[in-house]
């Protein structure tokens, strides 16, 4: 009879961590329960949609208040806190956004979220999309450089309006402009709608 050999003696792993963290009982390296789990959890506290509640003011002068109040991965804790700052009052909507988030797991109330968004400096109105969430300043700056034009430094025409941290014309769309703005993460409360 042939005695079974593990395969983590013969086979060659990229670090001691895959030898640790994969099972080669089968002669396959399959990952092992336990991390997968872990793996899972992880990827979906990572890409959990966060909730964020903004408010805007377009006057008839094309002066615009844009405004992010703050944003929280529970609907409830965010409509709440929207209602508690009186943000409602001007008709301030909660949307939902995918973050991408360098570490998910320690993203805590009080802590800055860096959004990248697109908003249009036309004459009629004004409209905007959210792109992407990110809890790191210099990866959302750099992600809205690459939607950016490069080296602009022009300034809105229509609109008065600046994003926070960043904002250039962007260079698939026309009339239109990428920003980057700063809100806070809420802490969770007790609430029901």
């Amino acid at each position: 009879m042939e005695k079974h050999v593990s395969n983590i003696n013969t086979q060659k792993y990229r670090s001691n961590y895959d030898a640790i963290n994969y099972d080669s009982t089968d002669g396959k390296a399959q990952l092992k329960p336990a991390v997968a789990w872990k793996r899972q959890v992880f990827n979906r506290l990572r890409y959990r949609p966060f909730y964020i509640a903004y408010s805007y003011l377009d006057d008839q002068d094309f002066t615009l208040t844009l405004m992010f109040h703050g944003a929280f991965y529970d609907y409830p804790t965010t409509y709440q806190e929207a209602i508690d700052y009186g943000f409602f009052f001007y008709g301030a909507p909660v949307e939902s956004i995918k973050p991408d988030f360098k570490y998910p797991l320690e993203t805590v109330g009080g802590d800055k979220l860096y959004l990248v968004y697109t908003y249009l400096d036309i004459q009629e109105g004004f409209q905007f999309t959210f792109d992407k969430l990110f809890d790191d300043e210099r990866t959302a700056i750099e992600y809205a450089a690459k939607l950016a034009e490069p080296e602009d430094v022009s300034r809105t025409t229509y609109v008065d309006h600046n994003g926070e941290k960043f904002d250039s014309k962007h260079r698939d769309v026309i009339n239109a402009r990428v920003a980057v703005d700063v809100l806070p993460v809420w802490r969770k409360r007790d609430s029901t709608i």
